[in-house]
């Protein structure tokens, strides 16, 4: 989740919501003070919705706007507020029960992750966007067509970070750019997730666009899992029906968005379990 702490003028820009659906696919909501406008789903799969108090200052203040905002409604879809209050006004986590305890059960209070995922899922989005399990690919056994570098291997793909700089990727210019996960043993695999080359903080016209994903039970034989086309996101998140695997393989195609010929990818994850 994220909220945008400054003051916008008319609703949250739709250019800065539908960057973060495509750069932040695994972000939940988004939401911002001091603006207007109800909810919006970017990109057609990130929710954003100004906050209904943006800086209630005692207990009958964040009552007031928890009322306007439920004014007309309609009792048979769901109605959601955000409200954001001030602790160095005297609100405390006390204050925030005494409204809880005030409101009938028209009203439900959840806290702001619980509260996104209702309204994705009120809004025909996956309540969570990201795969389910953990990171399977994590420390697993990876290797791949020749690299860029000596320090560009494919383990750098799997070692669970980005942040170590522009060597902490797997690079290849080689044909035929494919990425091999050993995860050690057959696992239930339900999603990935590849993060490119913007993730690591390179130019994000270096991002793969065209490429495939396949699992394979015995590192011979090989399914289809995702295929992709026109990528230009720096992390794409792919959920599958849930498979059993032990192998999964990174098959690039076009690996930039220009005539770059180099594969960079900062990690390759394997969710499931």
């Amino acid at each position: 989740m994220l909220t945008i702490w400054n003051t916008i003028t008319g609703g949250i820009n739709a250019n800065v919501g539908q960057s973060f659906a495509v750069n932040a696919p695994s972000m939940l909501g988004l939401t911002a003070q001091n603006t207007g406008g109800g909810l919006t789903i970017y990109s057609g799969k990130l929710p954003g919705m100004a906050l209904s108090c943006n800086y209630c200052t005692n207990e009958q203040a964040m009552k007031d706007h928890i009322a306007s905002a439920a004014a007309g409604w309609n009792r048979t879809s769901p109605r959601f507020a955000i409200i954001q209050a001030q602790p160095w006004q005297g609100v405390t986590p006390t204050s925030f029960l005494n409204v809880r305890n005030s409101l009938n059960a028209d009203y439900v209070v959840v806290r702001p992750d619980h509260l996104f995922m209702l309204m994705r899922e009120a809004n025909g989005l996956p309540a969570d966007p990201m795969p389910a399990g953990s990171n399977l690919a994590l420390g697993g056994l990876a290797s791949g067509s020749p690299s860029c570098a000596a320090n560009e291997g494919p383990d750098k793909a799997v070692n669970g970070t980005v942040l170590g700089g522009n060597a902490e990727k797997w690079c290849s210019a080689s044909a035929p750019r494919q990425l091999q996960i050993d995860l050690r043993s057959a696992r239930t695999v339900n999603g990935f997730v590849v993060r490119h080359a913007g993730a690591g903080g390179e130019n994000s016209a270096w991002n793969t666009r065209d490429f495939g994903i396949q699992t394979s039970t015995d590192g011979i034989n090989w399914s289809d899992a995702v295929t992709v086309f026109g990528n230009t996101a720096s992390i794409s998140v792919h959920k599958i029906a849930a498979r059993s695997a032990r192998w999964a393989r990174l098959s690039i195609a076009t690996p930039t968005q220009t005539s770059d010929g180099a594969a960079r990818i900062y990690e390759f994850e394997v969710y499931g379990n």
